[in-house]
């Protein structure tokens, strides 16, 4: 079962997925955690589009 859009567990899942492959690759694990969330919002932007994801990431903010 997924998580609830807009609590940002979903955004978590995806960009610790990548900053655990980047750190297997031999960055950093603050470089990887950077990667990683640079991937999870260039996906999350082509999906819902920048607007949406944008109101995504404040309301995952709030909580």
């Amino acid at each position: 079962m997924k998580a609830k859009l807009g609590s940002g567990a979903r955004f978590a899942a995806i960009a610790n997925k990548a900053a655990s492959e980047y750190e297997g690759k031999g960055a950093s694990s603050v470089k990887a955690k950077e990667i990683g969330a640079a991937i999870a919002a260039k996906a999350g932007r082509a999906k819902y589009g920048n607007k949406k994801f944008s109101h995504m990431s404040a309301m995952a903010r709030k909580k």
